[in-house]
């Protein structure tokens, strides 16, 4: 029984085919969602990455944190309890050097940073080279172990070969930049589109050459003697904005779909609940409660809002829950329920601290589930009953986050005006 998650942070949700995607190329993450299960609203906790694996480790939800929960054991110090090995490759030094990975039985560094010329061949990248490091480890591997994988490479250095990103160039269209600096600007109001259309061809390219990437580690995983034992998880931890609100890269990290919402797919050895996908809100809080339960480990009595997520994909349930909560550095949270997601404005302390108090009063935008996607009609002014009833339930999340994980939202909240 092993476990290999793949992290590619800064996937943009709407590059990939799965996802909806009909112009990037990403033959092997389509295939892994027709072999596997796919969550349609998988949501992020916090654009703080730190934060994110905080969740991701312990099953705990960042408002839980925040509203003082006892810490709980890592996820990596519950399976080495249980004789399972974890290891840790990563590009990103901030991850190698988090709480968490000291629990790690080993931490593998690749070097990773800013490309000055694109390469000339897929083999020359930097994701190359990373995916390279991940399958010579896949080669002598001991079982049985968990293998987290966590690049930074799309937000760092965009060195594809130019013909990948020039493939999505039309005759007509201008040629794509050869710069492989990542861009992360404010667009004017009277942005050139071409500009922008150069930037999106060019990130293609980049998860163009991540999908080649996944297919070449998964010939690996296909190799491994018990590779019909092995549950593979790929995940973003946080999206790309690509000129949606005007904001390319992570300017000011404000959570917006194009950063918030994010992919997560899981493969079952078995194949159970292949080309399924779900609607169902999930965040990185349910993935240690869903290793712990499809690793058979007995799990503590820590009831919170975190939960498994295998009633899904078994389909012995729905919906794991009707919200889910999202907070920023700069203040801003955000509730997102089956039909409407919700922004607060919010504003750092005089310390520069993350602010958590109960007042939720500062400005709202609202955005109508599922329809409006990335969030462009703001329908606040339209709906204020909608929008004081979210901010009691973000006052209810803040104060109690554990128990609203089972508390029922009302009707409007959850089906939507008629």
């Amino acid at each position: 029984m092993n476990v290999i998650c793949l992290l590619v942070d800064r996937l943009h949700v709407g590059y990939l085919g799965c996802y909806g995607n009909s112009w990037v190329e990403t033959p092997h993450f389509d295939r892994l969602a027709a072999e596997g299960f796919l969550f349609d609203q998988a949501l992020i906790e916090s654009p703080d990455l730190v934060e994110q694996y905080a969740s991701y480790m312990t099953g705990q939800h960042l408002f839980e944190r925040l509203a003082g929960t006892a810490p709980r054991d890592t996820l990596v110090a519950r399976l080495a309890a249980a004789g399972i090995a974890t290891t840790l490759i990563t590009d990103d030094p901030r991850v190698a050097a988090m709480p968490w990975a000291a629990d790690a039985d080993d931490v593998i560094d690749v070097p990773c940073e800013a490309a000055r010329r694109a390469a000339e061949s897929i083999g020359q990248t930097q994701l190359a080279r990373f995916f390279a490091v991940a399958g010579g480890w896949l080669e002598s591997v001991e079982e049985p172990f968990c293998l987290w994988l966590h690049t930074r490479s799309l937000g760092l250095a965009w060195d594809a070969p130019l013909d990948l990103r020039r493939r999505y160039a039309d005759e007509d269209e201008p040629r794509p930049p050869d710069t492989t600096a990542v861009p992360c600007r404010l667009l004017p109001e009277n942005y050139d589109p071409d500009d922008l259309l150069g930037i999106c061809q060019s990130y293609a390219g980049q998860v163009t050459l991540l999908d080649a990437c996944l297919g070449a580690l998964w010939e690996e995983i296909e190799q491994l003697p018990t590779a019909e034992q092995t549950l593979l998880v790929v995940m973003s931890g946080r999206g790309f904005p690509l000129g949606e609100h005007r904001r390319i890269g992570p300017v000011d990290d404000a959570i917006y779909a194009e950063t918030a919402h994010v992919p997560w797919i899981m493969r079952l050895p078995d194949r159970q609940a292949a080309s399924a996908r779900g609607s169902s809100l999930v965040q990185p809080c349910d993935f240690a409660p869903t290793i712990v339960d499809w690793l058979g480990l007995s799990a503590a009595d820590e009831r919170g809002f975190g939960r498994s997520v295998l009633p899904l994909v078994r389909g012995d349930a729905e919906t794991l829950r009707d919200r889910a909560l999202v907070a920023a550095p700069s203040g801003e949270r955000a509730i997102r329920t089956p039909a409407w997601y919700m922004l607060v404005e919010g504003s750092r302390g005089e310390s520069g601290a993350k602010p958590m108090g109960n007042d939720f009063a500062g400005r709202a935008e609202l955005f109508a589930k599922p329809d409006d996607r990335w969030e462009v009609n703001d329908v606040a002014n339209r709906c204020p009953t909608v929008v004081e009833l979210l901010r009691d339930a973000l006052v209810q999340a803040s104060q109690s986050p554990a128990a609203v994980a089972d508390a029922g939202l009302p009707d409007v909240l959850v089906s939507g005006l008629e």
